[in-house]
Order: structure tokens, then sequence, then C-alpha cells
């Protein structure tokens, strides 16, 4: 792993790169050449295989009709058909890109993210009201890290919903990372709605706790086809049996949850909605359904956002690498690490990552445990505690006398 301690936040003209490349007017006179030289890559670059569009990249050469942009010049893509894989030179219009400022100041490692997560969000974001209250149903991914972030730095509050079907750690890992990237309040699903949950977000919000945005799934279910079997359904014993299809199949809990979430909703709600990548939330394709006059001004937003911004990153030098570094912390449960490439690049695949378990986590299952002592999650620490304390014995009686082994 590149220290973060060496990622010196650097003044755009200070960022050095594929300087030998030599600049040239093109034929076309209108457009650009850009060389991507700090590039995202993503899970889902990865399963469609159709390369990143996240990028920062530098200007090589330019057309005699350019009037904005210039050799040198550093730039962020802002068309959905710029996708890069490797160090090729793409070709593009003018407003294809959005330029960075001589003024402005940009870590390259974030500046690689910001056209991806980050832009998704600060566009969905643009759809909200002022000091709106958001439900979010999120999840570890990096898009759920930058949606918070994006959230709290536009003055919004961020109430997150988690599920807690996946096991304990999952659901401490989950909540330790929504929490580190700002969020205000985060619940398991089965609170929502509670007089618990009321009660924290009013103090949270200074208000009803009802939300006025959500942000969810566009996956998530309306059990439109449910509720018109269940009407169709005729006598007592033919709903008992379709009930008991649907408590078999997990749907009367989906249901129940859905629709506690309904309840502290207002009425008139925003709904925002994401695409999910292999079981995570994704920023996915943003700039596909984006005007390039919409992408220019959510980059621009997001230019600065950046200084305020931090990720734990993964830089190798090429793209085979980098798809070989994302799968691998795919497989070891980093989801919220993002991986990018460049010549300054070090990392290469190999070991897994091993992340702590953060106080917070400890922190919320003593509160459970107070609350619901019977709940699955309590059981299951209680259930790894008895474990890990087994395996310490065993581990003692089977160690050599007079070796006190590696920490």
């Amino acid at each position: 792993m590149f220290p973060r301690s060496l990622h010196n936040v650097i003044k755009k003209s200070g960022v050095r790169f594929q300087q030998n490349i030599s600049s040239r007017f093109l034929s076309t006179g209108a457009n650009i050449t850009v060389v991507p030289e700090v590039t995202y890559v993503q899970t889902h670059d990865v399963l469609n295989k159709s390369g990143s569009k996240s990028f920062l990249g530098r200007v090589v050469a330019v057309g005699d009709k350019v009037k904005g942009l210039k050799v040198d010049d550093y730039v962020f893509p802002c068309d959905k058909n710029l996708t890069v894989e490797g160090y090729n030179k793409i070709e593009g219009a003018e407003n294809s890109f959005y330029s960075i400022g001589e003024d402005e100041y940009l870590d390259t490692l974030v500046g690689a993210v910001l056209p991806s997560t980050m832009g998704s969000a600060l566009n969905l974001l643009s759809k909200c009201a002022e000091n709106s209250t958001v439900f979010a149903r999120l999840d570890q991914s990096t898009f759920s890290v930058d949606f918070i972030r994006a959230a709290k730095t536009k003055g919004h509050h961020v109430i997150c919903s988690i599920s807690d079907s996946y096991g304990m750690k999952e659901y401490v890992k989950t909540l330790n990372v929504l929490y580190a990237a700002g969020a205000d309040v985060v619940v398991p699903e089965y609170l929502v709605g509670s007089s618990i949950y009321n009660d924290i977000v009013s103090e949270v919000t200074g208000g009803t706790g009802k939300a006025n945005v959500i942000l969810q799934s566009d996956d998530a279910p309306t059990f439109k086809t449910e509720g018109d079997a269940f009407k169709k359904a005729k006598g007592f014993n033919a709903r008992k049996e379709l009930l008991e299809d649907f408590q078999a199949a997990g749907t009367l809990e989906s249901i129940k949850v859905t629709k506690n979430i309904n309840a502290v909703l207002d009425a008139k709600a925003t709904v925002l909605t994401y695409g999910k990548i292999a079981g995570l939330a994704s920023g996915g394709d943003w700039m596909d359904k984006a005007s390039k006059k919409n992408i220019q001004a959510v980059m621009k937003d997001a230019v600065t956002i950046a200084p305020f911004l931090d990720y734990d990153v993964d830089h190798c030098v090429d793209y085979d690498n980098a798809v070989e570094l994302v799968e691998q912390n795919y497989r070891n449960g980093n989801f919220d690490r993002v991986v990018v490439y460049s010549l300054d690049g070090t990392d290469e695949a190999n070991l897994p990552i091993k992340k702590e378990k953060g106080p917070l986590g400890k922190i919320f299952l003593n509160e459970l445990g107070n609350v619901d002592p019977d709940h699955p999650l309590v059981a299951q620490e209680i259930q790894n505690y008895i474990l890990d304390d087994d395996e310490m014995v065993e581990k003692a009686e089977r160690g050599p006398k007079g070796h006190k082994g590696f920490i």
C-alpha cells in the first residue's frame, strides 16, 4: 500500500507524468487529445469489461479552434463515450472534458475517483432541496461512503438503514464504514419506525424525524405482484397458504421493513435510486443519462469537495494489475477500498489486507444486548467469543514449550 502520508496535496501544475509526449495541432481543429495519467478501476468496469470512465488526464494536443484548453492542462472526462484501458490516447471535443483551474489544488489519486462515485452522488443530490433529511439504504461500498460525504458537505442530515441479514461481522463492518463517512444515524432495518428510532432521529434533525428524501437501490421491491395475488386469493385457507409461502420466502419480513420505512418518510419524499453491481451499491455510469452541461456542473462541485476527501487506495502501475486488485478486494470483503493505476504505482495483488474491528461496533452490540438480548447478532457475538476462547486454549495446548510465537 502506498502510504497516504506520501499522497501530498499538490498544485495542478506540479503533477508530472508522461511529459515526453510531443504536442501537435489536430487536423480536426475543434478537438483535443488527452492521455489518462491516473485511472480509477471499479468492480463494474471489470465485470462489464468496458474499460474505465473515471480518470485524471493531461492534454497533449489541441486543435487550432480550441479556445479554453491548452497543452498540459489537466482534465476530467465529461462524456459517456470516453473510456480508457491503459494509457491509450483519447480524442474528443473541448466540452467533453472539464478542466482543472490553474489555482486549484488536487490530490491526483482523489482526482481519479471524482468522476465516478463522487460524481454520481453529487448528481443525485442535485435533485434535493436544501437542508434535507435523507433516509439512505446503504452498504460498505465506495459509493455509499461518497454519498454520505457529499450529502454532509451539502448540509443534509443522513439517516442510514442497513440490513443485519448477512451476520454480525458484516453488520458491524458496515456500521463502522458509514459512521466513519459521516452518517448522522445508522440503525438496523428492524428498528426503523420504532420509538427508539424516532427519538434518535428527532434529536439529530431537531424536527419530527420524517425524511423528505429516500435513497435506495433501483431494484427495491414494491410488492405489487404479492399484493395482487393476495387480493385474488379467495377464502381464508387460500390466503393463509399464500401468507405461509410469503413467510417461507422471507417476503413478509421485507414487506414489514418497507412499511416501516414508508412510515418515516414525508408523503411527497424525493426518491433517489442507485444501481447495484455484484450485490453492492454502485454509482454506475451516471454520465450516460446526464447532459454535458450537467456533468460539467457536477465536476465543478466535485473539485470543490476534493480537498476534504481521502480514500484507502491500492495504487498499481497498469490496468491488468488493477483488475486483479479489484477482484482481490472483493473476495476479501474490502469493499470501500479504491484501486487506481498510474506510472507512479507500486502495489501488486498479493495477500489480503486484514482490517481490525473498530470500537463503534462493540459499543453498538453492547447496547443491542441490553435492548434485545435474544437478537441473532448478539447470539452470534457470544458464539464467536466462545469459539475464540476455545481456539486460544487449543493453541496454548499445542504450542511448543518455551516458544511464544509471533505477534
